[in-house]
């Protein structure tokens, strides 16, 4: 099976102030856009009662963002509403829609949105380009599947695989785009650069809007259990329901163990983020980053419990529990990076040498988990 690590996060603040954008307004603004744009459909919460009980907790609920918007994951939610959000903020919109929005690009000559992408953010950002009649330019790290890039090319996009890892790739669109005059469309930010990427967790946020529409009356969940790459995501998840469900939830995110910043960030403690200590070979195609979004950082610091790292045999074993239909389970069929928060909570609940965790964060019969499939299998 190979090591699972785990570090207390000894920076966790009580009743901490996250991110002031990630928050319940600024959900409902990006629930609001996306719920305008043709096509769109509230992605499945399921509640697998069979595997929950075999897990032996109370209940388990999994979002599916594997059917959103029929492109495999999540990301397609932060680059349309970051696009959105450009072309609104120049006329100052409050809460817009995409009518409203497609009327302003109308006006103006197309631009050139780039990014470099890991996993399926290229693939977001070329379908949002096209929702809004822009162009998009893709660049993919060495050793990226070939699929992945036909699919980014098939929408549109103008896409390569580059020979150099994420980290610098990422490097490569912010020289090229300077040169070219193109928009960076990144996930991730800088010094200098945060505009673009608050805006793509800001759209992830209506991931939250619709757990909440689902869940209604039912039990609020006790555990969330996050997967992180550069942190956006797991960032602006965490803030949001830190700020929703207060010191009621106790959150922990999962990482590759060789692409585990985050974790190495919160073994320095410091309050700093720091680069990974492995050579970023993994499944988890997505979750393959060196380096942590700052403005993730600054919220995952104060609000969650303990960071994990975990080989690839924990995702593939999340996929292996999310596919099989016990029961009148629904079956879920999510990627590795989707699945891995799956793999982690059967290691957490039976694995011996993780007792201190599951004691840590309070796992037990009573528990009432949370957890997101960012990505459908490729």
């Amino acid at each position: 099976m190979g090591n699972i690590s785990w570090a207390k996060n000894k920076q966790k603040q009580h009743h901490p102030i996250c991110n002031e954008t990630m928050n319940k307004e600024t959900m409902n603004r990006a629930a609001t856009f996306h719920k305008s744009i043709p096509g769109y459909a509230t992605t499945p919460l399921y509640e697998p009662k069979a595997l929950a009980d075999k897990l032996g907790i109370a209940g388990l609920a999994v979002k599916d963002e594997g059917v959103r918007f029929e492109q495999g994951s999540f990301k397609v939610l932060g680059s349309t509403y970051a696009l959105a959000a450009y072309f609104a903020e120049k006329e100052a919109f409050g809460i817009f829609d995409y009518a409203s929005v497609q009327k302003l690009v109308d006006q103006r000559p197309s631009r050139t949105f780039a990014t470099a992408t890991d996993g399926n953010h290229g693939r977001g950002l070329a379908w949002a380009a096209k929702l809004f009649n822009q162009h998009a330019n893709v660049y993919l790290p060495k050793g990226a599947s070939r699929k992945r890039l036909e699919v980014v090319q098939e929408l549109g996009a103008e896409a390569e695989i580059t020979d150099v890892n994420y980290d610098r790739s990422v490097q490569y669109v912010k020289d090229r785009a300077a040169k070219k005059g193109w928009i960076v469309a990144q996930d991730t930010a800088w010094e200098g650069y945060t505009t673009f990427p608050n805006w793509i967790m800001q759209g992830y946020l209506t991931i939250v809007a619709e757990v909440l529409e689902q869940i209604r009356d039912k039990q609020k969940p006790t555990h969330l259990i996050l997967q992180a790459g550069v942190g956006s995501f797991a960032g602006a998840i965490a803030g949001c329901c830190k700020q929703l469900f207060g010191d009621d939830i106790k959150i922990v995110i999962v990482e590759p163990a060789r692409a585990d910043c985050l974790y190495q960030s919160a073994l320095a403690d410091d309050g700093h983020p720091r680069q990974t200590s492995g050579d970023l070979s993994t499944n988890m195609k997505g979750l393959a980053c060196g380096e942590v979004n700052p403005l993730a950082w600054d919220i995952l610091k104060n609000v969650v419990d303990a960071f994990v790292t975990c080989p690839d045999s924990v995702a593939d074993k999340g996929m292996g529990l999310l596919a099989r239909s016990m029961e009148n389970d629904s079956q879920i069929m999510a990627g590795e990076a989707g699945a891995v928060s799956a793999g982690l909570l059967d290691e957490i609940m039976k694995n011996e040498s993780l007792a201190a965790l599951k004691e840590h964060i309070g796992l037990d019969e009573h528990a009432r988990v949370l957890l997101i499939n960012t990505e459908s299998r490729q």
